[in-house]
C-alpha cells in the first residue's frame, strides 16, 4: 500500500472514485456532496472542490475522466450532473434531465459519458445533442454498472433481469446475454451489478446475488465463473456490489491516451551503440514512438541532448543520433 488517506469524515461516505491523466486520485463523496482531488505522490488533499455550482449541492454516486480530461459526474436519482475541469479543478456545467436515473457511469472514445438508469436502458450526452436514451424494450431491468468497448458497443449490467446486454449506437441494436445460463459444470449467477473488460479483451461480470464472477467473451461465450468468497471463510459469499472500472480498462484507454516508459543502459566500458531493435505491438490507431541519448556516465548523462522522436517499431539505427563512443544509453 502506497499510503492511507483520510476524505472528509467517515459519515461522508465516498463513492465515486477516478484517476486522472497525471495519476492523481479524485474523490466524490454522497453524503458531504463535495469531490476531493489526492496527489498521488504525496497523498495529501490538494483541492476540495462543492458541487453546488448553479444550484443546489448534489450527491456524487460516480465519476469517470475522458481524454479530454473532462470529469463527469453519476448523481442516482439528481436530475442533475456536473461537468469538471481536472487541469483547473473547478465545476464548468451543471447538465439537467430529470427524466431518468444516472447510475453507473463510463466514458467512449469520442469523450461521452455513458450511464446505466437503473431502468431498461442506457443514456449518453453529447455535447451538441444532449442526452440521447436507448431502451432495451424491457429486455432488461435495473441497469447498473456499464462499459463501453473499444469499438464503441456499449455493455451494462441488467440486475433485475440476470442479464448483459450489448448496444450497438450506430445502428440501436442489443443482444443480451444471460448470466444464469452456463455451461454444464459452472454455477449459474444472478443479480450481475458490474461489467468490466480485462487487458486481454474478455468481458467480467460481477453477480452480486450469486457472489461470482464471470468471464466471457465479447460475443457472450462464457468462459468461466468464479465465486467471490471470504479471505478467512471462502464458501461465504460476500456479494459484491461493485459496478466501476475495476480492471482500468477505461482509465488506460479512454482517460489515459499518452503514456511514457523510459529506461537506461549502462554497458559498463565505452561501447559504440549501433542500433535498437524494437518489437511492439500497436493497435489501430496508436503509434510508439522513441528518442535516445548516450554519454560516457550517469552523471554526464542528464546533460546530454536528446534526439527528435522516431518510430519505435522494428530497427533504428543509432549513428549520428548517439555519439560514437559512450557507455550508457538511455530510451524515451
Amino acid at each position: 500500500m502506497h499510503c492511507q488517506v483520510s476524505i472528509g469524515t467517515p459519515n461522508d461516505l465516498v463513492r465515486g472514485v477516478a484517476i486522472d491523466a497525471q495519476n492523481d486520485a479524485w474523490f466524490g463523496t454522497w453524503n458531504a456532496q463535495t469531490i476531493y482531488k489526492v496527489d498521488s505522490s504525496t497523498c495529501a488533499v490538494v483541492q476540495t472542490v462543492p458541487t453546488n455550482f448553479e444550484g443546489a449541492p448534489l450527491s456524487i454516486y460516480g465519476l469517470a475522466i475522458d481524454s479530454r480530461g473532462r470529469m463527469w459526474t453519476s448523481t442516482y436519482n439528481q436530475e442533475c450532473i456536473l461537468q469538471l475541469d481536472t487541469e483547473l479543478g473547478v465545476v464548468e456545467r451543471r447538465i439537467c434531465d430529470g427524466s431518468f436515473i444516472r447510475y453507473g457511469i463510463a466514458v467512449d472514445g469520442k469523450d461521452r459519458p455513458w450511464y446505466g438508469d437503473a431502468g431498461d436502458g442506457v443514456s449518453v450526452f453529447e455535447d451538441e445533442t444532449g442526452w440521447k436514451r436507448f431502451s432495451s424494450g424491457g429486455q432488461l431491468a435495473e441497469t447498473t454498472g456499464i462499459v463501453v468497448a473499444t469499438d464503441g458497443r456499449v455493455y451494462v449490467a441488467g440486475y433485475g433481469s440476470n442479464k448483459v446486454g450489448r448496444l450497438d449506437p450506430e445502428t440501436s441494436t442489443w443482444d443480451f446475454f444471460r448470466t444464469d445460463l452456463v455451461p454444464p459444470g459452472m454455477a449459474a449467477q444472478y443479480n450481475p451489478r458490474g461489467v468490466t473488460f480485462d487487458s486481454d479483451g474478455d468481458l467480467w461480470v460481477i453477480a452480486r446475488g450469486s457472489s461470482g464472477l464471470i468471464e466471457m467473451s465479447p460475443e457472450g461465450v462464457i468462459h468461466g465463473v468464479f465465486p467471490i468468497g471470504r479471505f478467512d471463510a471462502p464458501t461465504q459469499g460476500v456479494s459484491p456490489y461493485s459496478y466501476s472500472d475495476n480492471t482500468g480498462f477505461q482509465l488506460f484507454n479512454y482517460t489515459v491516451t499518452e503514456g511514457s516508459w523510459t529506461t537506461v543502459f549502462d554497458a559498463r566500458r565505452a561501447v559504440r551503440f549501433q542500433r535498437l531493435v524494437s518489437m511492439t505491438y500497436e493497435p489501430a490507431g496508436t503509434e510508439i514512438t522513441v528518442r535516445v541519448r548516450a554519454a560516457n556516465s550517469a552523471a554526464e548523462l542528464e546533460a546530454a541532448p536528446w534526439s527528435a522522436f522516431m518510430p519505435a517499431a522494428g530497427t533504428l539505427a543509432l549513428s549520428g543520433l548517439v555519439p560514437e563512443s559512450a557507455q550508457v544509453l538511455a530510451m524515451d
